[in-house]
């Protein structure tokens, strides 16, 4: 009768055992977690090119999301992006509400409310942005077209832009201020891009994208 009471009692602790390690994996707060999260999946992909990749929602914080020669548009968490040629971005967080996505080179147009981050920048999108940024340089453009935007930069105090202002930002220090600069979407290298992503992210103020 003791050895089949202790048997049952093991089982018992095992089957709870198991159930909180689930519980946790899947964010359970009964079981520790931080409560179940709602991901984001990868949708409405438009893109030209055969060169583009865009990895499944299983893979999506294994590899980048890049188009080499063709623009490139997708939803991800209530936000549209629109991608240049030759950009390259990564999602770092999945988290429906707070979701974080790396800018690795390239140039985008964001549209929503989204934490995008370059090596020691993070940038706290909430309505509509463009960033460029190169790898091979140590620095990021940030263009409010609706809303605003608000830069951490290392341990300095964080700085909100709003629409139509644009500011300079170095990504690794020793850093130079944050000062404003102008970036120009109608400018001839460029103004293809934008005559075709603005339309792809229609935007609260005409007046701030007019090109």
């Amino acid at each position: 009768m003791q050895n089949a009471t202790t048997k049952i009692l093991a089982t018992i602790v095992v089957l709870l055992s198991i159930t909180l390690l689930v519980g946790n994996r899947l964010g359970a707060t009964w079981a520790g977690g931080d409560g179940i999260v709602e991901r984001g999946e990868i949708s409405d992909i438009v893109f030209f090119g055969a060169d583009c990749y865009v990895p499944s929602n299983d893979s999506q914080r294994e590899h980048a999301i890049t188009c080499p020669d063709q623009y490139l548009r997708f939803h991800f968490a209530d936000t549209t992006f629109a991608l240049d040629e030759n950009t390259d971005v990564s999602i770092i967080q999945n988290d429906v509400k707070n979701p974080v996505v790396n800018l690795l080179t390239g140039r985008a147009v964001i549209r929503g409310n989204m934490t995008v981050v370059t090596r020691n920048i993070k940038i706290h999108i909430n309505g509509t942005a463009t960033l460029v940024h190169y790898s091979w340089q140590n620095i990021i453009d940030v263009l409010v077209l609706d809303g605003t935007a608000t830069i951490e930069q290392g341990n300095a105090a964080s700085s909100t832009i709003t629409t139509g202002n644009a500011v300079h930002i170095d990504t690794l220090p020793p850093y130079d201020a944050i000062s404003p600069t102008t970036l120009d979407i109608a400018g001839e290298n460029v103004k293809a891009f934008y005559e075709w992503a603005i339309p792809q992210i229609p935007v609260a103020s005409s007046e701030s994208t007019r090109l």
